[in-house]
C-alpha cells in the first residue's frame, strides 16, 4: 500500500490523486518542497549538522539507518490525537523513508512539526502516522507525538495551519481512501497547549463521482479575533456540500437536482474546561445524516 508520504518517489496513481484532493489544485503538481516533503536522512533547514533522523530517533530510540529506511521497535505510548478507541496502534516493526515537515508557532515558541509514516497494520483502515513536534533551537527537543492516522493515506491538509491565536497556529490533517468512484476524508484540527498535543475536533467528509453529476464536501476554518484577555481566537469551521449536474445523461442514474449548502459550527475557548468547545452541532448532524445516507 502506497501511502500520502511516499509520494516523493511515485507522483503518479491514488497517490498523486490524494497529494490534488488535498492541495486542491489540478493546475500544477507541487513538487517535493511545496509539500514539505523529506527523506528521513535529509538535514533540516537552517541546521547543517541535523538531520530529521536525529529528530525522529528521540520519538524511536532503537531507530537505525538502512538502506531504503530507517527502521527501530521502540516507540513507546503511541496515543491516538482522536482517543482510545480510534487508531491502529504501532506496527511490530517501526519503518520510515519519507516525511513531511513543518514550522509553526506554539505558545510563541518557534516548533517543527514532522509527519511521519511508520509502517503498515494489517487488516487495519487506519494505518499509523505518527505526527511529533519539537522545539525548534539548535538542538530541537521532542516536546510530544501522536498517531494522526484515521483512514489509509494521511497528510498535513490543506491549509496545512490555522492561525487560532496571537502566539498560536493549529495543524490540519487529512486523511482518506478511494474508491473507484467515491472518496472519505477525515480531518484533524490540532494544537500545542501547555507542551502536548491537543485535539479541537476532527470532521469527516465525502465526495462521489457518478456519469451524471458530482458531490463533494469541503471544509474550511476562519478564526476571528475573540477580543478581551482570551488566549485563543474563535474558530469558523464550515462544511459546503454541493451537487453539480455533468451535463451527460446516464442510463439507470437518477436525475437528481443540483444543490449547494454550508453549514457552520464555532469553536471557543473554554477555560473552565482548558479545551476548545463547539458553540453548535450542524456539522456532526451533516455528518451524520450522510452517513446514515450511505449505508
Amino acid at each position: 500500500m502506497m501511502g500520502a508520504l511516499s509520494c516523493r518517489r511515485a507522483m503518479a496513481g491514488a497517490c498523486l490523486a490524494f497529494l490534488l484532493a488535498t492541495t486542491g489544485s489540478f493546475a500544477q503538481t507541487p513538487g517535493a518542497a511545496e509539500l514539505g516533503l523529506y527523506d528521513i536522512a535529509d538535514k533540516l533547514p537552517g541546521h547543517s549538522t541535523v538531520s530529521y533522523f536525529d529528530l525522529l530517533k528521540q520519538v524511536v530510540p532503537d531507530l537505525s539507518a538502512g538502506k531504503d529506511a530507517a527502521t527501530g521497535r521502540r516507540i513507546g505510548t503511541l496515543r491516538h490525537i482522536a482517543g482510545p478507541d480510534s487508531g491502529a496502534g504501532a506496527p511490530d516493526v517501526i519503518r520510515i523513508s519519507s516525511l513531511q515537515a513543518l514550522t509553526f508557532q506554539a505558545q510563541g515558541k518557534p516548533a517543527i512539526a514532522i509527519l511521519a509514516e511508520i509502517g503498515e497494520v494489517e487488516a487495519s483502515v487506519e494505518q499509523p502516522v505518527v505526527l511529533a513536534v519539537f522545539e525548534d533551537g539548535e538542538s530541537p527537543r521532542l516536546l510530544d507525538f501522536v498517531d494522526v492516522g484515521m483512514d489509509r493515506l494521511t497528510g498535513f491538509g490543506s491549509p496545512k495551519l490555522l492561525r487560532i491565536g496571537p502566539n498560536d497556529q493549529a495543524i490540519v490533517t487529512d486523511s482518506q481512501h478511494f474508491n473507484s468512484n467515491e472518496n472519505f476524508g477525515a480531518q484533524a484540527l490540532i494544537f500545542m497547549r501547555d507542551g502536548k498535543l491537543q485535539l479541537i475536533d476532527t470532521f469527516s467528509t465525502f465526495g462521489v463521482s457518478l456519469c451524471s453529476r458530482r458531490e463533494t464536501q469541503t471544509l474550511s476554518f476562519r478564526a476571528q479575533a475573540a477580543g478581551g484577555t482570551a488566549p485563543y481566537f474563535a474558530i469558523a469551521v464550515s462544511l459546503k456540500e454541493q451537487r453539480v449536474r455533468t451535463g451527460e445523461t446516464c442510463a439507470g442514474e437518477k436525475r437528481l437536482a443540483p444543490y449547494a449548502r454550508t453549514v457552520t459550527t464555532t469553536y471557543g475557548w473554554n477555560p473552565a474546561k482548558g479545551r476548545f468547545v463547539a458553540k453548535s452541532d450542524a456539522i456532526k448532524r451533516l455528518e451524520k445524516a450522510t452517513g446514515e445516507r450511505l449505508n
